[in-house]
């Protein structure tokens, strides 16, 4: 169905590179023909269709790489590592070197979250050579105002979008005929208002018999009451029957479809809904595949529920076994994120399919949908799982990809009843989980007898080259490296690095790599260390999931303050704890805390470097057997034991959190009225924690505070 727009479609086509196209519709006006049609006029072009999937930053950074390096054949964009906002560059570097003029973002009112939104805002105002064009049915938070005045703006609105009443009687011949579609009068097409949906819905309530426009022509119309009155009543109710069922799946293909609703016909439904043209569309980059118009899936679905319960139920998981059986795993977990029955999705985790016999809850992990996962898992309660062992396995291996450690202790007691933990029912796979869950926990102690038994069971024949053997063997390579037992750790990762290549796994690489160029630079071996870093940011792109900050950051951090660039070092370190894959609770991140820390000390940055010491000293307070805190690191001018070795620094960590506020402000010009006046404290409470400080640093004065101050920030500089 052809909509002549070309006067929108040349307005575009017109603006000179560097300016944004922002076309705002509500539903059903055609912004996505008008995409559609726009990119077969032009060059090369990228199109991504955004979704509520794409606020999670990692996904969205992964499809927008899939969408430019589908249209061209410029290698895969690397994921970013420091923020989504850094995927910026990346992206125009990309569009420039290939030859990609065009970028389409439609959907965009599905975003809301920050960084995305922020990396969107970022890409419209840095591509000031390219083309970037927004569909959205609100206006995007893009500074829309500031483009304008720079003349970087082109706005398409519903009044454009709007189609002419010649338009609308071709609409209604496609659908209709063409007699009848000429038998509307003009009053009634005006009352469609140009809206490309109404006068779908015209077509449809004329070719079902009916002698007038109807009012669901309207903008605003009650959908529902239309599908059910206008629509289903009239079909056979073996079709009536098939589209509701295609409905509760929401999108599928002839085979998904016959698996999940065990119809051998189906495949003759579904040419008889495109015959008639009832809401079915094509599934953008998915050839074969269909779905449900939007502006009716709702409605079809509130009628779908005549079905009964367990009949839906029943459809959505045998949609996600097919789809799972597939190695569909991006379909699957969009359809798992939709799904109430608990029950099921307990069980269906629990399922074993054909890749290698894993289950799906450890196949979606493996395809980088850990955090679905997670939330997914979370909605089930534990007392529904104890008695299945495979799906408290599922649970545990899910709570702590999210992670949720509160979670993740009531499964394993769970666990533990069933004697799972080290009863004679014990798996090997659940020796490695219980391993995570001691790291995460700061028990490396506990972490390495317990990866060092998964070792020792996955040993068999059986385990040989298998995911859960490589996980393991990661798992116990990062244990033994924070236990201090480098020369062990380096073996351990020499050995998982060995499994992955032979498997084809990738996702712990960019950990393996880290750790052991950390300790390379602990040794001295600085060039080893450079060309870890190197490997370990290539694996990290490769895998693009699991990517692990800390110990990319704390390899990071050392060389460049190795190289004496402290301010880069910093700069550098504050990228990677925004990131939002870092944890700030695993004893792991206690290492980049420290070296930040370091660099603002020799920065003069002395308050931001005791809230970084102090966050890690939180950490590794409570840890247990991390015994590298306890290694010196020379190369990079830190000592990581728990203690300072000189200085004032033991008597800094004694400081309160409000001392810790004023203290800088005492090296400040600021009399204490003026630092009473910043905090919005008295005069007394700022002399009182003044005394406390000078007490607790041993000195007498503000100038000796300064000069104390003054001399730690400064420490001689070791030779090379």
């Amino acid at each position: 169905m052809g909509f002549g727009r070309n006067a929108v479609l040349d307005r575009i086509g017109a603006g000179a590179p560097g300016v944004v196209t922002v076309i705002v519709a509500p539903a059903g006006f055609g912004k996505s023909s008008v995409v559609s049609a726009f990119r077969e006029r032009v060059g090369p072009s990228a199109l991504l269709r955004l979704g509520v999937e794409h606020n999670d930053p990692v996904r969205f950074c992964r499809d927008l790489a899939a969408a430019l390096t589908t249209s061209t054949s410029t290698p895969t964009l690397p994921l970013p590592i420091a923020g989504v906002s850094e995927f910026t560059p990346a992206v125009l570097d990309v569009m420039r070197s290939s030859g990609t003029d065009w970028l389409v973002l439609d959907d965009v009112h599905e975003i809301y979250d920050s960084s995305v939104l922020e990396a969107i805002s970022a890409i419209a105002w840095q591509a000031t050579d390219q083309h970037i064009v927004l569909a959205s049915r609100r206006s995007p938070a893009i500074g829309a105002a500031s483009l304008k005045v720079r003349r970087r703006l082109l706005s398409i609105d519903h009044d454009d979008l709007a189609l002419s009443a010649d338009e609308v009687r071709v609409v209604l011949a496609e659908m209709a005929g063409a007699d009848v579609a000429g038998s509307v009068t003009p009053a009634e097409i005006d009352r469609i208002g140009g809206w490309s949906a109404g006068a779908v819905l015209c077509g449809l309530a004329l070719a079902g018999g009916r002698a007038t426009v109807m009012p669901w022509a309207l903008a605003g119309v009650d959908i529902h009451e239309f599908v059910r009155d206008e629509v289903l009543v009239g079909l056979p109710a073996a079709l009536r029957e098939s589209l509701l069922e295609l409905a509760v799946l929401g999108v599928f293909d002839v085979a998904s479809a016959r698996a999940a609703t065990g119809r051998d016909d189906i495949d003759h439904a579904l040419e008889e809904l495109l015959e008639r043209q009832l809401f079915v569309t094509a599934v953008p980059g998915r050839p074969g595949w269909l779905t449900f118009h939007e502006l009716f899936a709702e409605a079809l679905l509130r009628e779908a529920s005549a079905l009964g319960s367990q009949r839906l139920d029943q459809l959505r998981m045998n949609l996600i076994v097919a789809l799972m059986e597939r190695d569909l795993v991006d379909l699957a977990v969009e359809r798992l994120l939709t799904t109430d029955d608990v029950s099921a999705v307990a069980e269906l985790f629990a399922r074993r399919g054909h890749v290698r016999g894993y289950s799906y809850a450890l196949v979606m992990w493996m395809r980088g949908e850990t955090a679905n996962v997670g939330r997914i898992m979370a909605r089930v309660p534990v007392e529904t799982l104890r008695v299945d062992a495979g799906a408290l396995r599922a649970a545990f291996a899910a709570a702590l990809a999210t992670p949720d450690l509160v979670r993740a202790g009531a499964v394993r007691e769970a666990l533990a009843e069933l004697e799972e933990l080290d009863g004679p029912n014990a798996a090997p796979t659940v020796f490695a989980l219980d391993g995570l869950y001691a790291t995460l926990s700061g028990d490396v102690d506990a972490a390495i007898e317990r990866f060092g038994r998964g070792v020792d069971e996955m040993q068999a024949p059986q385990w040989q080259g298998s995911f859960p053997a490589y996980i393991t063997n990661s798992g116990y390579a990062e244990a033994l490296y924070l236990g201090g037992r480098f020369a062990e750790a380096e073996q351990a990762a020499l050995r998982t690095v060995s499994l992955g290549r032979m498997s084809g796994f990738v996702v712990h690489a960019c950990t393996q790599h880290a750790m052991r160029g950390t300790m390379a630079l602990l040794s001295g071996r600085v060039d080893d260390a450079r060309e870890l870093l190197a490997e370990a940011m290539n694996a990290a792109s490769m895998a693009r999931t699991f990517i692990d900050i800390p110990h990319l950051a704390t390899l990071d951090m050392a060389l460049l303050m190795r190289d004496g660039d402290h301010s880069g070092a910093r700069q550098s370190g504050l990228a990677w704890l925004a990131e939002r894959d870092f944890s700030p609770t695993c004893v792991a991140s206690a290492l980049p805390y420290r070296l930040l820390a370091a660099c603002e000390v020799e920065l003069g940055k002395l308050a931001e470097a005791l809230t970084h010491a102090s966050m890690a000293q939180s950490l590794v307070s409570t840890a247990r057997g991390a015994a590298i805190f306890d290694t010196p690191l020379l190369a990079v001018r830190l000592a990581m034991s728990p203690e300072p070795d000189h200085g004032p620094g033991a008597a800094l960590h004694d400081l309160s959190q409000r001392e810790r506020t004023v203290l800088p402000l005492l090296r400040s010009r600021l009399t204490l009225p003026e630092i009473s006046a910043e905090l919005y404290v008295s005069p007394n409470t700022v002399k009182s924690h003044t005394k406390s400080i000078y007490r607790k640093l041993g000195v007498n004065s503000r100038r000796e505070l300064i000069d104390l101050l003054d001399r730690t920030s400064r420490p001689p500089r070791p030779a090379r």
